[in-house]
């Protein structure tokens, strides 16, 4: 799951079925935009591994678009 938004008291999380609202109150409170989220046990929490292999990913995919290459 990644956070998209944040929306008042909710946080809106993109999954392989769509998008979900999740209180705010049960996410980390240093979680950002982009981050992947996992729950286990009823808990979130941030999984800072695929979050910077997804930031990492964007961050090529960008550059290439930028220099003009295709995948």
């Amino acid at each position: 799951m990644i956070i998209d938004r944040f929306e008042g008291e909710y946080v809106v999380v993109e999954t392989d079925e769509g998008m979900i609202n999740i209180n705010r109150s049960f996410i980390p409170s240093g979680a950002k935009e982009g981050d992947c989220i996992i729950c286990e046990n009823g808990r979130y929490s941030i999984d800072k591994e695929n979050t910077l292999n997804l930031s990492n990913a964007v961050r090529e995919k960008l550059s290439r678009l930028l220099k003009g290459e295709n995948d």
